[in-house]
């Protein structure tokens, strides 16, 4: 294709580069007309090829490197034996990397939302995974200081690793997410884990960063940026068979458990009360409207039921455990 521009006074030819991705490439020349025939058709045949070559390299290369990128972050997610000595080994060798010694480190998944992938082609797939990676690379090394990208080793996410805190961090990610869907349109998600203060912890942040993620598309959300809540003793309880949670509860308690009589209720009702008052006598009776003597006389009976002391620091916290479960599972 040929046109002229700047009143026809400049001539320019676009010729198609020969490449396998989605999306093409073009050489233009300017002032072709002034490249002598037949050697002007050797020349741009021979640019052309030399174009297409550099492009499936650089390609090859950036491929090459993603998934030393990617390697690299599954080791550093594995645990040494010698946990000092591994962290050693680990910083010297992740230094090619970016890695850095820090009392700091924060995980986050990024992914492309699927409207932006849907209905598309495969190698389109891959080419809007690749652009991406690029574009947050360089957006990440604008806005936060030795922050790291890698790919995501099972599934088309990226992996950010932060290394320095940062203070506006959901600002910042939001105006990542705005001026890639105005670029090009790509809309992305951000889900991140809790900072963590040694690298050997960093796996711990990428679990959290990774469950974030996960249940915010499991809850239908779209170009969120969203961040790891820690979960509750009842919620983590959920994962638990309840047959598991019930034999807990009735070996720690025993009758008291799922009390079937009024005296066992009473004195369930009681050891509750005074273990939440961190086992003051008097808090007790005030908070029940009962005698002090009642008090000792319900709390020796639980003992003595129980076959174990009240007050002794692990079997108190089995007691407040197992009464919790038992209020939800009885």
């Amino acid at each position: 294709m040929t046109f002229l521009l700047e009143n026809d006074s400049l001539l320019i030819s676009v010729f198609p580069v020969k490449v396998t991705t989605y999306y093409p490439y073009f050489l233009v020349i300017l002032k072709a007309d002034q490249i002598p025939y037949p050697f002007s058709q050797l020349a741009i045949e021979q640019a052309n090829t030399i174009i297409s070559f550099t492009i499936y390299k650089n390609q090859k290369l950036a491929e090459s490197n993603r998934a030393l990128r990617g390697k690299f972050f599954t080791k550093l997610l594995q645990k040494g034996d010698d946990d000092a000595e591994y962290t050693r080994n680990l910083l010297d060798y992740g230094k090619g990397y970016g890695l850095l010694p820090s009392d700091y480190y924060r995980c986050l998944i990024a992914g492309i939302d699927e409207s932006s992938m849907a209905l598309k082609h495969l190698t389109l797939q891959e080419e809007i995974y690749s652009l991406t990676y690029e574009w947050l690379e360089r957006e990440l090394h604008r806005n936060f200081e030795s922050a790291l990208i890698f790919p995501h080793p099972t599934e088309d996410k990226f992996i950010i690793l932060l290394q320095q805190h940062v203070v506006d961090l959901k600002e910042r990610l939001v105006a990542i997410q705005t001026a890639l869907d105005r670029l090009f349109p790509i809309s992305i998600s951000f889900a991140a884990g809790n900072e963590v203060y040694e690298t050997a912890s960093i796996h711990y942040s990428y679990m959290e960063a990774v469950d974030t993620y996960r249940q915010s598309e499991m809850d239908h959300y779209h170009s969120f940026v969203h961040f790891y809540e820690s979960k509750g003793i009842m919620e983590l309880m959920q994962f638990i068979p309840v047959e598991q949670i019930q034999h807990f509860c009735l070996f720690t308690l025993k009758t008291l458990a799922y009390p079937q009589n009024e005296m066992h209720q009473e004195l369930r009702r009681t050891l509750q009360v005074y273990l939440s008052c961190q086992c003051e006598i008097t808090e007790t009776a005030k908070q029940l409207y009962i005698h002090r003597n009642t008090v000792k006389y319900r709390i020796a009976k639980c003992a003595a039921l129980l076959d174990h002391p009240i007050t002794h620091a692990d079997f108190s916290l089995k007691l407040r455990l197992a009464l919790l479960l038992s209020d939800k599972k009885g």
